[in-house]
């Protein structure tokens, strides 16, 4: 094996990884995470395609060295030109339809995948190595992303992604030995970085304004492609591995500034100069205000102030104890790039603001409060990254109780939304929680709305104000006198005022019964019961599996099936043999080995975003950990010469065990520990990966070594079915949770390990172990 492979494999990995995740960011911006994933996933199935593409040009050319230099200068060539064609040509009308879109991404991913199939099929003997390299690169690109694209943002990183292929391209150009040759790819990494500089600073490429169909696809910031051009400016743009943040100003409103997180609902900026005395009337009379009808100098804790109109009104009621808990970092550099317009509330004294998930900072708090701000935290709960799907923690029924638990007796819960749908999914969470035996939680709740001409100018609509206990009728009152004085809509006060949907509510305490009703008057019903930490999908109104998600499923079973049933037609052609057998064993091996890795890697991502406080920080240590220790186990299998299956079989099995471990002692160990720094935190997630990770690491490169030896050219084809599966289990992951939680996710691909720990000593029993030779077709 050339000396260079290992580090070109790396470099290619590490690239493929940094532009998987750039796209992430980039559709994140335009799109409802939903369909980022669909796109996502759609255009990944390219590395596993790129298979038969290698098979291909392998069976036409025995000197595969020029073609594949060539595919690599391609993969160079079409990462930045896909983004270029998508947003800078009539192409981006298609972005409303995910399918089509995701086909010009799918190019560059293609042409990758080839360059792996290629690499494997040729110097499989070597493949702990090689798989090695491919894991630390992918590992490593988890980790680098976080800095390049705070550094770069969301569309230069498709340019340096770029760029370390082309350096891949020029490691590999010395097996060409030919100047001119080692021209291109340094021309192309010359070209690639001026443009990349250029383009941070003049901005020639990014993502345009985009005019939606109706489908509710593309978020609001990029729906409005006139009226933004016309009556306002994005004056600030700020990109992290979070989220892309923008500071809006419209000019007919020039004491308001809008912060969109990944162009979704804003938060609001309003001016203040630190003199209270001069504050606006209507900031006093925003729904902000609305519970110091009653509080008196409340200790206030507010989960996600965004643009802190929140915090500000608090100050105006006499609050002297103010913490904030933001999970965007973009947010901070934000209020203190403004703080001349914002009288640097984030620093005001008696403000605290800390950068954490909020759901993770009321479980480690011992802090109670009188007032807990929930204000549009929906726009920063759920993403997609690294082409996971993952969901925050803010929304369950466990998020609820334990707000409910951090507050003082007479504290109260204010729940902001600017969709109707999800303040009743609020409600009905709130209404489980408080209801019990003989004493409704009813009177526990309040709902408001601004009036409908207010929806333009502002995204705080509906609230729904919740007390730790039960609302006296004279606090109610308090409220609802003031709602009205300001403007505001009172629409359930239990002793007051029941409005449509709550007019039919009486004194009933069945959540069911509510959600019935609401459905009832629904032409499309949803689902608005509550949703719990093991199935946190908050902002999913739908029963069951979204359409999309089947058909995405449907779509890759189907082609994986094909591609395994004309390997199989292409064998029947030929004499029946043992080796015959063994290609429709590793079918299913490599199948196995793709679908379960890529479902206990969502499932561990989505288990460690509360413990860890932050969701890039989980996707990013998890990631790293289990590819990290999965390459380290790769580099050690390359050192067994026999029985290999064997040993592929017990690291199933080992990963089984572990994963079962998992199921049951997490939960109880995260209890234990999430009270302790994030360093601890992260150590101790670190040392629980790594073992499941390390034997997943195994199966892999073993089971090539065994093909190498006996059918070289299916390789390439083993591969296309891996590289399908591993995008069928990120979609499987993500069904079983919906329908039944991550839990069961987790156990999903735990006993997909099972099946292939079975599987492989059946056929052990049957036919004997496999040995590795040093001459190509010993068995």
């Amino acid at each position: 094996m050339p000396r260079k492979l290992p580090f070109i494999v790396f470099f290619l990995s590490l690239s493929v990884l940094i532009f998987e995740i750039s796209l992430v960011r980039i559709f994140s911006v335009l799109m409802r995470y939903h369909y980022v994933f669909l796109i996502v996933s759609m255009s990944m199935c390219g590395l596993g395609i790129g298979g038969l593409v290698a098979f291909y040009l392998m069976k036409e050319s025995k000197n595969l060295y020029p073609i594949m230099f060539f595919i690599l200068i391609l993969t160079t060539i079409t990462m930045p030109l896909s983004v270029i064609l998508i947003f800078k040509t009539p192409l981006r009308d298609f972005l409303s339809g995910y399918t089509t879109i995701s086909l010009i991404p799918f190019i560059p991913f293609l042409f990758a995948g080839a360059f792996f199939s290629y690499v494997f099929t040729e110097f499989g003997r070597w493949s702990g190595k090689i798989y090695f390299a491919d894991l630390l690169g992918a590992g490593t690109g988890c980790i680098l992303t976080i800095p390049l694209m705070k550094i770069f943002g969301g569309i230069n990183i498709i340019f340096l992604s770029a760029i370390i292929v082309a350096m891949a391209s020029l490691l590999f150009a010395d097996f060409q030995k030919s100047i001119k040759i080692r021209m291109i790819p340094t021309v192309l990494v010359f070209v690639m970085v001026c443009f990349t500089f250029f383009n941070r600073d003049n901005k020639i490429f990014s993502i345009p304004y985009i005019k939606d169909n109706g489908s509710g696809i593309i978020k609001p910031l990029f729906t409005v492609a006139g009226d933004l051009e016309s009556k306002g400016r994005i004056v600030y743009t700020e990109w992290n591995s979070f989220a892309r943040t923008d500071l809006v100003e419209f000019f007919d409103i020039p004491d308001i500034k809008y912060i969109y997180t990944d162009g979704d609902v804003p938060t609001t900026m309003h001016y203040f100069n630190g003199d209270l005395r001069t504050i606006d009337e209507s900031i006093k009379n925003t729904v902000f205000s609305l519970p110091f009808a009653d509080l008196e100098n409340p200790k206030v804790l507010s989960i996600g102030p965004g643009g802190g109109l929140d915090i500000l009104v608090s100050i105006l009621g006499g609050s002297k104890d103010i913490i904030g808990v933001e999970v965007n970092p973009s947010i901070f550099s934000i209020m203190d790039r403004y703080a001349f317009f914002n009288g640097n509330l984030y620093k005001y004294p008696g403000v605290k603001v800390y950068l954490d998930d909020g759901r993770s900072f009321v479980k480690r708090t011992k802090e109670k409060y009188d007032l807990i701000f929930l204000a549009l935290t929906q726009s920063a709960t759920s993403q997609s990254t690294s082409g996971v799907l993952t969901e925050g923690y803010i929304h369950t029924k466990e998020a609820f109780t334990d707000y409910l638990e951090k507050l003082n007796q007479d504290g109260m819960i204010v729940f902001i939304t600017q969709n109707e749908l999800l303040l009743l999914r609020g409600f009905s969470t709130f209404l489980s929680i408080l209801n019990q035996p003989h004493k409704s939680g009813l009177s526990n709740l309040m709902v408001f709305m601004v009036g409908e001409e207010q929806f333009e100018t502002t995204p705080y609509r509906y609230i729904l104000i919740v007390g730790k206990s039960a609302l006296t009728k004279q606090r109610q009152e308090k409220i609802k006198n003031l709602a009205e004085k300001i403007g505001v809509i009172p629409v359930l006060v239990p002793d007051f005022v029941a409005k449509p949907p709550f007019d039919t509510l009486g004194n009933s305490t069945d959540y069911h019964k509510f959600v019935s009703e609401i459905n009832r008057r629904l032409e499309n019903p949803v689902n608005i019961f509550p949703v719990s930490d093991d199935n946190p999908f908050f902002l999913d109104l739908s029963f069951g599996v979204p359409g999309q998600f089947k058909k995405l499923l449907f779509l890759v079973i189907l082609i994986t099936l094909i591609l395994a049933g004309w390997l199989g037609f292409r064998d029947l052609k030929n004499k029946p043999e043992k080796k015959d057998f063994l290609v429709l064993v590793f079918v299913m091996y490599f199948a196995i080995i793709g679908t379960a890795y890529m479902i206990i890697e969502v499932a561990l991502i989505q288990k460690f975003i509360l413990f860890l406080g932050h969701p890039t920080f989980a996707v990013s240590v998890v990631l790293f950990s289990l590819l990290a220790a999965s390459s380290v186990g790769s580099l050690i299998s390359q050192r067994w010469k026999e029985k290999l299956l064997t040993k592929s079989a017990l690291a199933a099995l080992f990963t089984f065990v572990l994963i079962m471990v998992y199921t049951i002692y997490f939960h109880r160990i995260f209890e234990v520990f999430l009270y302790h720094n994030r360093i601890t935190r992260t150590l101790l997630s670190v040392f629980l990966i790594l073992p499941a990770g390390f034997f997943m690491g195994i199966p892999f490169p073993n089971g090539i070594r065994i093909v190498k030896q006996f059918r070289q050219d299916v390789i390439p084809w083993l591969w296309a079915i891996n590289g399908l599966m591993s995008v069928c289990g990120s979609v499987i992951a993500v069904i079983v949770a919906k329908i039944d939680g991550f839990t069961s996710s987790l156990l999903t691909g735990g006993l997909l390990y099972l099946l292939l720990f079975f599987a492989g000593f059946v056929f052990i029993i049957k036919s004997g172990d496999l040995k590795v030779s040093s001459q190509k077709g010993e068995l």
